[in-house]
């Protein structure tokens, strides 16, 4: 981070823990806790005089994407209860438990980020409320396609331009006039999306998801679907273990084809 943003007059990269005070309001800043710094930063948890903690946190039952629990195996969430608000990055999806605040992405950046509310946060030091501001650009969108009621003149000539610079999934969900469904493909291609996905086939998704819900969704990139797949599995084993190790396999998958 010093070598990324050290050019940045108004980037302040703060290393360890510090405490700085805004407008007479005390405000702890925590970075990543690690095996180097665990101590130190649980004995500046525990004599911080600030209510307000901001940090880059790696908490147990959180949500690190839309209906995908980051770990169980994070921080207990009642070692920061002393704060009266804490906020943290870190998870994508954006949530609150009590006190904590994870603030979630600014923008999307995968497709687990699909139809979860982006943006960022103004901190209120006076009368310590966050107002989520949303970002109104999303980049990744579905199309559900069911040519039932669909019309030529109607997909050949709409308007794509809302696809302009995103990333298209088209979720086939009838398709009995191919020339109808071909044209489709090559008109909304033409508004020059930066990838147009089709996902037609699924015999092999019946996978209930850890809450229940139903398949697992398709406009979940693969990790996410990994992590939903696992804790959804009816069996005793250390989910955060194996998912870590399926994480790794496919990060070398993707190395080794690059």
């Amino acid at each position: 981070m010093d070598l990324l943003f050290e050019d940045y007059p108004n980037m302040h990269i703060m290393s360890e823990s510090k405490t700085l005070n805004f407008d007479g309001l005390d405000v702890a800043f925590l970075p990543w806790i690690c095996s180097g710094n665990y101590q130190e930063s649980i004995d500046f948890i525990n004599n911080t005089p600030a209510q307000v903690l901001i940090g880059h946190l790696e908490l147990a039952g959180f949500e690190m994407y839309k209906g995908v629990v980051g770990n169980d195996h994070g921080f207990d969430a009642k070692l920061f209860e002393k704060f009266d608000v804490v906020m943290s990055g870190h998870f994508h999806h954006k949530s609150t438990k009590g006190n904590i605040n994870y603030l979630g992405a600014p923008y999307e950046m995968t497709w687990s980020d699909y139809n979860d509310p982006r943006g960022f946060h103004v901190f209120d030091t006076e009368t310590r409320e966050l107002e989520f501001i949303r970002n109104p650009n999303e980049i990744y969108v579905k199309i559900n396609y069911n040519d039932d009621n669909l019309f030529f003149d109607e997909v050949a000539n709409g308007d794509y331009s809302a696809f302009t610079g995103k990333y298209v999934k088209v979720i086939v969900e009838k398709k009995s006039n191919s020339f109808l469904f071909e044209t489709l493909i090559e008109t909304l291609t033409k508004a020059n999306p930066i990838d147009v996905s089709i996902v037609e086939d699924f015999t092999d998704i019946s996978i209930i998801d850890a809450n229940g819900d139903g398949v697992i969704d398709q406009a979940d990139d693969t990790l996410a679907i990994i992590d939903k797949v696992v804790e959804g599995m009816e069996i005793d084993l250390q989910k955060p273990r194996l998912k870590s190790i399926l994480r790794e396999v496919y990060n070398e998958a993707l190395a080794s084809e690059s």
